[in-house]
């Protein structure tokens, strides 16, 4: 370890190698386990202690004194993860302590770099530690049962000196979540997510992602999708939320179709196999995408040639 490695927290305790994010632009990853579970709230100040029971499975997210971490701030575990498995893919070292520079973070996401942009980072990784999930997760075939804070800790290491902003920042991840790092249980998700603003959007491509995947499609009802997505608000206004979502084209890998009679949306993926399960299903009876969801995902098709 050389001297800029064998640094001191402020407690004297002497902290681990950190892993230096700076690989451009590596596939947005996601863990498999949290994309399962709502862990992150869909609304921003959610001071609710929200419980989730499924098959057998119980977790509870209680908020710290900001709130709950939401969607948006799960931005900085999809950066993190990124980073990690790319350099993992490379043979270069990597550990539970990720450092990088704000601005990076804010492009690569998709935020401003407004001075009050560098504000809300701050209070994103507030949330992230403050919040709190007690359950019990499995990864890399060990399963734990226990509370956890988002992060384990943060430190701001440079600040311009002009505007006091934070230039460089040092992350501790969970180690459950390296554990599933190292053990690669992760999905890429499309380079379209971050441009997702709608929490609910963002959440329901999570579930397709993880549970249609490479498949032709997933069906299931409005009312188990409604518990999956950890959405507060009533089954019918999820309902009219997720139909509009639906009708817009706006998910990315996915076309929906959202079956009123039987209260069930299906994904279909945005591809050959997927179209074939589409016809089949209309030719069982059973309603398919918009057209209008059609035209995007050709549009979007045609800037990939």
């Amino acid at each position: 370890m050389n001297d800029a490695q064998a640094q001191l927290d402020a407690d004297g305790i002497q902290r681990s190698d950190f892993f230096v994010a700076d690989i451009l632009d590596p596939a947005p990853k996601n863990d498999v386990a949290s994309m399962e579970h709502p862990i992150f709230a869909l609304r921003a100040g959610d001071m609710q202690v929200r419980r989730y029971e499924r098959n057998g499975h119980t977790l509870t997210v209680l908020p710290g004194a900001t709130g709950c971490a939401t969607i948006h701030d799960k931005d900085l575990w999809i950066y993190c993860i990124s980073q990690l498995i790319e350099a993992a893919n490379r043979g270069r070292e990597i550990g539970p302590t990720v450092r990088f520079t704000a601005f990076d973070f804010l492009a690569t996401t998709h935020r401003g770099t407004s001075g009050r942009a560098y504000e809300r980072m701050s209070e994103m990784l507030r949330r992230l530690k403050g919040t709190v999930v007690e359950t019990s997760i499995e990864t890399a075939g060990l399963r734990e049962r226990r509370g956890f804070g988002l992060i384990e800790g943060w430190r701001v290491i440079e600040k311009s000196q002009d505007a006091g902003r934070m230039v460089a920042v040092e992350v501790d991840l969970p180690k459950w979540l390296f554990r599933s790092v190292q053990a690669k249980r992760v999905l890429t998700l499309s380079s379209a997510y971050f441009r997702l603003r709608k929490p609910l959007d963002r959440r329901i491509y999570e579930l397709a992602r993880k549970h249609c995947g490479e498949q032709p499609r997933w069906r299931i009802s409005l009312a188990v999708l409604h518990q999956k997505s950890g959405s507060m608000g009533e089954l019918r206004r999820f309902r009219f939320d997720v139909k509009a979502l639906a009708e817009s084209g706006n998910l990315p890998d996915y076309l929906m179709a959202i079956d009123l009679q039987r209260d069930m949306v299906t994904f279909y993926a945005n591809g050959p196999k997927g179209k074939l399960a589409e016809v089949k299903d209309m030719l069982a009876g059973r309603p398919n995408a918009s057209l209008k969801a059609h035209q995007k995902a050709h549009s979007a098709r045609s800037r990939r040639r």
